[in-house]
């Protein structure tokens, strides 16, 4: 297999699973795109960084291979990871021949955000919500599942967040199976988030409301 083979069999490996998974993003990094800290390449590059790395703590590949993932060229790439690491996002360390090893440093894990390496206090997670009623909805298979409005002021009992959060679950649980199944097809060892990890998530977001 040549080059060219290789590059087209694995964007098409990328691109069949970025369609069964997702990614989790701190909303502050759209404020950045916002202020024009970084611009929306940028941002995209993140994401993917994000995808690549799966639950690890790193990614390691080559620039090259990130445009294969991308479709952005080499000297785009290099200049995305170079303004990306210069506000802080990540972290860039030289592995063997072109290969580097790229952390990313602002993310979602488990209950808390991590904003350049830093934990978000839990205060700011609430401000990103609708200040009236915060609508928790998760796609699958052209559905949406919705789970019950959580508004400020509201006096709800230990059931009811119970059952909010056991409907989380049961949807995380679905698209996990989906993705994971995909990934041992393709032979991509980082599995997706568990829903206990989610849940916890949401579970903080709505204790918080109530």
């Amino acid at each position: 297999m040549n080059e060219n083979e290789r590059r087209v069999e694995t964007r098409e490996n990328i691109l069949r699973v970025m369609e069964k998974t997702f990614v989790m993003v701190p909303a502050k990094l759209l404020h950045d795109v916002a202020e024009r800290k970084i611009t929306s390449s940028a941002f995209q590059l993140y994401c993917y960084l994000l995808f690549r790395r799966g639950r690890k703590d790193k990614f390691w590949g080559s620039i090259k291979e990130i445009c294969w993932g991308t479709g952005f060229s080499e000297a785009q790439v290099s200049r995305l990871l170079k303004k990306l690491e210069t506000r802080g996002h990540i972290k860039r360390a030289k592995r063997v021949s072109a290969t580097w090893l790229t952390y990313c440093l602002t993310y979602v894990d488990e209950s808390k955000i991590v904003y350049r390496g830093k934990p978000v206090h839990p205060s700011s997670m609430d401000a990103a919500t609708d200040g009236n009623s915060a609508r928790k909805t998760l796609a699958s298979d052209g559905k949406r599942t919705e789970f019950p409005e959580v508004q400020s002021g509201k006096c709800a009992s230990n059931d009811e967040v119970s059952e909010a959060v056991r409907l989380f679950d049961e949807e995380v649980c679905r698209q996990q199976a989906k993705v994971d199944q995909l990934r041992r097809e393709l032979g991509i060892h980082t599995p997706s988030p568990s829903a206990g990890r989610l849940s916890k998530l949401y579970y903080s977001k709505v204790s918080n409301h109530y």
